[in-house]
C-alpha cells in the first residue's frame, strides 16, 4: 500500500523524522499537520510563495525556559540567588506588562520548587538544559522541551512545565521524556524521575506530580516501544488533515484543503503581522479589552477558576452541551428528554449534570422543544463543532461554532442559540441589536465561503433566542443586500484594530473585577483601587 501524501503541495526530501514529546502526547494532532512536522529540515513545495509568520511572543514557555536557562547559567559562574534571578529577568524583561507579571511569578514558583527537590535529593542538581533530543534509529529522533538535571550518583529528573493544570496520569509524554533522558547518558544513568510542575497553583492547586521515581532506564524503554512507538510511527505516517487547533502553528495551512476557502472575508487590505486565528468570541473579548484578548486567548496564561463566576455564560455553556448531546441523536427534541429534576436520569442527555446545573437550565430546554430544527425534515452537517475557512489576504484563519449547520433544501441554515433572563424580542431588529456581533459575524461567513463551500444556493441565520419562558426563531438571510453590506462593514471595523494590533494595551473598566487574566494585569489591580473604579474619569493606562 503506498504511503500517505499530502494534496496541494510536497516536502523537499526528509533528512530526520523528529517527533516530540507533546505531539505524542496529543490525541488531537491533525495527522496532516504532524506528518509535517514530524520532517525535521524540510521545505515546503507548492505554496504560492506564502510562509507562515510568527508573534515573537506566542510561546510564553519559552521565555520561561530561556530565563531558567539564564538563571542556572549566573549560578554555575558563581553569583548567588538574587543577582541570578535579576539577570534572568532580562529574558523576558520587554514583553508584554501582562506576561512579565505571569513569567516572574512562573520563576519564582518553580526555583522554590527546585530548592525543594534539591534538599529531598541531598545531593546538587546538575542543570543540562531544556532543548533536548536523541537519535532512536538512523532516520529517527525523539524530543522533548523540558528541564532536565542529573546527579553525581547516576539520577536523572526531568521536569514538564504545566501552565494550567496538573494531570496525575502517567501519559505518552512522561514516557517518552522519561527514555529521552535516559538515552542522553546511557550507561551513566542509574534512575529516573519524571515531575510534572505547575508554574501557577491558583487557590489550592496542586503544584506537582510525580509521575516516575527512581524508575529503571530499560523498564522506561520498554514502556516507550510498547506504549509509544506505535504513536510515533502513527504521527510520522500523516493522514487527511483535520482542521482545529493546530491550524494556527502549522506550517501549511495556506495549502491546506480541508479550510473552507474564504478569501476576503474578513475585508482586510493586507495580511497581519503574523499569521493569526479568529472567531467571533475573540473579538467581542478583544473589543472589552485587548490586554485580555492577548493573555486569555492568544498566550492562554493561567486563570483563576475559584475567583471568578458568570452565571449567563455559565448557563449558556450548560445548554449549548446539553444542546450538543440532543442534536448528535440525529432526532428531534422531546418533553421526554427534560424530565423534571427528580426524574433526569432517565434522561441519557441529563445524565452529566448535577441536579443543580439541570434545574439552573430545564426552563430554557423546554422552550427550545417548539424550536428544535430536527422537527423538520434537514440535512445536518454540524451540532455545535467548529468550522474553520482561510483568508489568504488576512493571513488568518476564521472559526466559528455554530449550535447546528444544516440544509434546508438548497438553503444553507446556520442556527445559534442564545439565553437570556430578559423578555423575548418583539421582533428580528430587535433580536438582532441584542445580539448583533454573533448574527452579522456569521452572516458574513455564510456569504463568504460556507454557502459556496457547501454547494447550497443562499445562506440564512436563525437566531433562536430561549428565556424561561418562551421562545423565538428569528431568520436573516444573505439575499437582504442591506443588511449583508451592515454585516461586512461591521465585520470590517471590528476585525481591523486586532488584525494590526501588536501591543495589546489594556481598557481598563468595571469589568476588570471578573476579568479571568485580571491577576496579571497590573493596570486592572490599578483600577480597582483606585478612585476611577469608584466613578471618577479614568486617565491612561499602564500599557
Amino acid at each position: 500500500m503506498p504511503a500517505w501524501q499530502p494534496e496541494g503541495f510536497s516536502l523537499s526530501p526528509e533528512n530526520l523524522f523528529k517527533i516530540s514529546a507533546s505531539d505524542v502526547d496529543n490525541d488531537q494532532l491533525c495527522p496532516q499537520h504532524g506528518f509535517v512536522k514530524s520532517r525535521s529540515g524540510t521545505s515546503i513545495l507548492g505554496t504560492h510563495g506564502w510562509r507562515k509568520t510568527y508573534d515573537p511572543e506566542d510561546f510564553p514557555l519559552k521565555r520561561f525556559l530561556i530565563a531558567l536557562s539564564r538563571y542556572h547559567a549566573r549560578r554555575t559562574q558563581g553569583d548567588s540567588h538574587d543577582p541570578a534571578f535579576v539577570k534572568a529577568e532580562d529574558a523576558y524583561r520587554d514583553c508584554h506588562p501582562g506576561l512579565l507579571s505571569y513569567l516572574g511569578k512562573a520563576l519564582e514558583n518553580y526555583l522554590d520548587f527546585l530548592d525543594a527537590r534539591q534538599s529531598l535529593a541531598g545531593e546538587p542538581l546538575v542543570y543540562l538544559g531544556y532543548d533536548h533530543s536523541a537519535r532512536v534509529t538512523p532516520k529517527g529522533a525523539i524530543a522533548a522541551w523540558a528541564p532536565i538535571y542529573r546527579t553525581a550518583t547516576g539520577k536523572v529528573e526531568i521536569h514538564r512545565i504545566r501552565e494550567r493544570k496538573i494531570d496525575p496520569q502517567v501519559s505518552n509524554w512522561d514516557i517518552m521524556a522519561g527514555h529521552l533522558g535516559a538515552s542522553m547518558a546511557a550507561g551513566y544513568v542509574r534512575s529516573v524521575n519524571v515531575i510534572e510542575v505547575l508554574l501557577y497553583r491558583g487557590r489550592g492547586g496542586t503544584g506537582e506530580a510525580v509521575k516516575f521515581q527512581d524508575a529503571d532506564p530499560r523498564m522506561l524503554a520498554d514502556f516507550y516501544g510498547e506504549k509509544v512507538r506505535p504513536r510515533a510511527l502513527q504521527i510520522v505516517a500523516g493522514g487527511a488533515p483535520q482542521p482545529g487547533r493546530d491550524c494556527a502553528s502549522c506550517r501549511v495551512t495556506a495549502v491546506c484543503n480541508s479550510l473552507i476557502p474564504m478569501d476576503g472575508a474578513l475585508h482586510q487590505y493586507e495580511t497581519g503581522p503574523y499569521t493569526r486565528s479568529v472567531s467571533a468570541t475573540d473579538l467581542a473579548i478583544y473589543e472589552r479589552c485587548p490586554a485580555r484578548w492577548y493573555l486569555e486567548r492568544k498566550l492562554r496564561l493561567p486563570v483563576d477558576v475559584n475567583s471568578y463566576s458568570n452565571p449567563s455564560l455559565n448557563r449558556g455553556r450548560l445548554v449549548h452541551g446539553w444542546l450538543r448531546e440532543a442534536h448528535k441523536r440525529g432526532v428531534a427534541c422531546t418533553h421526554q428528554d427534560v424530565p423534571d429534576v427528580a426524574d433526569r436520569l432517565s434522561s441519557d442527555i441529563a445524565g452529566n449534570l448535577t441536579n443543580e446545573e439541570y434545574e439552573s437550565i430545564l426552563p430554557f430546554l423546554r422552550s427550545h422543544l417548539s424550536r428544535c430544527p430536527l422537527l423538520a425534515a434537514i440535512e445536518v452537517l454540524h451540532t455545535e463543532s467548529a468550522v474553520y475557512g482561510w483568508d489568504q489576504t488576512a493571513d488568518t484563519i476564521i472559526a466559528s461554532a455554530p449550535d447546528i449547520v444544516y440544509l434546508d433544501s438548497d438553503v444553507l441554515v446556520i442556527r445559534e442559540t442564545k439565553t437570556t433572563d430578559s423578555a423575548l424580542p418583539a421582533g428580528g431588529n430587535e433580536a438582532r441589536e441584542m445580539f448583533d456581533g454573533v448574527v452579522y459575524w456569521l452572516l458574513n461567513l455564510a456569504e463568504h465561503g460556507w454557502v459556496a463551500s457547501y454547494g447550497a444556493s443562499s445562506g440564512v441565520v436563525e437566531l433562536e433566542v430561549l428565556t424561561p419562558s418562551a421562545s423565538g426563531v428569528f431568520r436573516y438571510s444573505t439575499d437582504d443586500m442591506s443588511l449583508m453590506v451592515v454585516a461586512e462593514t461591521r465585520v470590517k471595523h471590528t476585525v481591523e484594530g486586532w488584525h494590526e494590533d501588536t501591543s495589546w494595551p489594556s481598557r481598563p473598566t468595571e469589568h476588570c473585577r471578573t476579568c479571568p487574566v485580571a491577576l496579571w494585569c497590573p493596570d486592572s489591580e490599578n483600577y480597582i483601587t483606585t478612585p476611577a473604579a469608584r466613578g471618577a474619569p479614568m486617565g491612561g493606562g499602564l500599557f
